[in-house]
């Protein structure tokens, strides 16, 4: 089963995306910070990470930033309630598979990650 992280700080926003996920039949691990999905990359295989870029403590793109640094290839997609065109440059940048701003449309969300695992091959 194809398993997603969702790095995201509000737990409401992160249980709507984990239900909705969950229903369109993906395994959903969720973590509210960058130390909590640090140690779930660790603990689990993840095919998809799911982030937000205003987390407590580290800024999301920061995180992933020293994640690339530290040689991870886990591929991402970014949610942002800012509407920063930096931080959609950035993310592009930084090789995200897409970047969504909040509120999240669900149809949107979803499409998107089956488009993920359409192109990557992950089964």
């Amino acid at each position: 089963m194809k398993r997603l992280l969702i790095l995201e700080d509000d737990s409401l926003n992160a249980n709507l995306l984990k239900d909705l996920f969950t229903l369109e039949g993906f395994d959903v691990v969720t973590a509210k910070n960058t130390h909590l999905a640090e140690d779930l990359l660790f603990k689990k295989k993840i095919d998809l990470l799911i982030t937000d870029i205003n987390l407590p403590g580290m800024n999301g793109l920061d995180w992933l930033k020293a994640r690339k640094e530290a040689g991870s290839s886990i591929p991402f997609i970014v949610t942002s309630g800012s509407h920063k065109k930096e931080d959609f440059i950035a993310a592009n940048k930084m090789g995200a598979f897409g970047y969504l701003e909040k509120p999240i449309n669900p149809e949107g969300m979803v499409n998107l990650i089956h488009q993920f695992f359409t192109v990557s091959g992950v089964k």
